[in-house]
């Protein structure tokens, strides 16, 4: 039983920290390369200016796939997994 705990939390150690990177790089290229969009979900950065309403913005942005209609191929590919 002990080991699949272990299994477990280095799952969602994993899964957690691949979320935090593919979402920093997605804040990141919004700034550089969409600043009215970036502005417009409330000029979210990963730690420093979080709030729930600039999360609620970028949740929303992410699962309403708004990224797709982006020209930059870089941000699309964020959002693709190898089974789509």
């Amino acid at each position: 039983m002990g080991e699949l705990k272990l299994v477990t939390f280095g799952s969602a150690v994993i899964t957690t920290t691949s979320y935090l990177v593919v979402v920093a790089v997605l804040l990141n290229r919004l700034r550089d390369y969409y600043p009215t969009i970036w502005d417009r979900l409330g000029r979210p950065t990963l730690i420093i200016n979080n709030s729930i309403g600039n999360s609620g913005r970028v949740l929303n942005f992410i699962l309403l796939g708004e990224y797709i209609s982006l020209e930059r191929g870089k941000i699309q590919a964020l959002g693709k997994s190898d089974t789509d």
